[in-house]
Formats: structure tokens, C-alpha cells, sequence
């Protein structure tokens, strides 16, 4: 799933809920472009909800303008296709908040026995290792 269709759904103040649930099983289903089909049934069954409240939930993005939708009619069978596009900001890596603004405090010094800690129950090599025993290393650097 693309970062940026997570961004659109996560920060969309009116997107809560169920509705953020059944946004991110459409999302889970669309390609890096934010395109994708997906099924009323598909969605009902992944979600625990009706399929009618699926319908309203899929109506309800396109009000709040995070989905657009379009149906094709396949010829050779009588059924139709429902095509979801994520609309998606210009450049959704402007407007992510910083650590700060998400409510995660600065780690400082104090916060290096801590780390420590974690590191012990990380596999030595893996990316939260290496992750983690950067941030002790730049926050023993700034001591000095």
C-alpha cells in the first residue's frame, strides 16, 4: 500500500471509524497509483459490516472527496465493474506532521538506558537494531 493513499486516509479529520476501515480495505487493493477494483461483497466480507453499509461507506468517500468512482459495464457478462482512485494531495510528504507535531516527545540522553533495553530484545542486524543503535549513538555524540 502506498504511503501517500495512508497519509490521505489517516489525516482526513472527517475519515474515522469504520469508514477508515473500509477505506483501508479498498487501499489494501489498489496498485502504488491509488487505482484498484474491489468488490461490495469483498469489502463486506473483510470487514464484518453489510453490504449496504459498504455502499454508503464507498458513497460517503466519494462526498468527502477521497475516493472517485467509476463503473464499467463488462459486455460479455451482466455484471459491472466498480474502479476506485484515491485522490491524493500533490505532495502528501509537505503536509505529513513531524515527530513533534504527532505527539513524540525529542529523545534525549536520559532516554539512552531506555533504549538500551529495547536493543536487547532486537535481532542484532535487523533494521530496528541498527535503527535504534544509531539513535544511541547520535545521542551519545551530542553529549559531547
Amino acid at each position: 500500500m502506498h504511503t501517500a493513499i495512508l497519509h490521505t486516509i489517516c489525516s482526513h479529520p472527517q475519515v474515522k471509524g469504520s469508514l477508515r476501515f473500509t477505506a483501508l480495505n479498498i487501499a489494501y487493493k489498489c496498485n502504488g497509483a491509488g487505482i484498484g477494483r474491489v468488490a461490495y461483497r469483498y469489502l463486506a466480507k473483510r470487514t464484518g459490516l453489510h453490504v449496504r453499509t459498504i455502499m454508503r461507506h464507498v458513497a460517503k468517500l466519494i462526498a468527502l472527496g477521497v475516493l472517485c468512482k467509476t463503473v464499467t459495464r463488462l459486455r460479455s457478462q451482466r455484471c459491472m465493474l466498480n474502479l476506485y482512485k484515491f485522490i491524493l494531495p500533490t505532495c502528501a510528504c509537505d503536509t505529513a506532521p513531524s515527530r513533534t507535531e504527532r505527539g513524540r516527545k525529542e529523545l534525549t540522553l536520559e532516554d539512552v538506558p531506555t533504549l538500551e533495553r529495547g536493543l536487547r530484545s532486537c535481532t542484532p542486524g535487523s533494521l530496528a537494531y541498527e535503527t535504534t543503535l544509531e539513535t544511541i549513538t547520535r545521542l551519545r555524540t551530542l553529549r559531547l
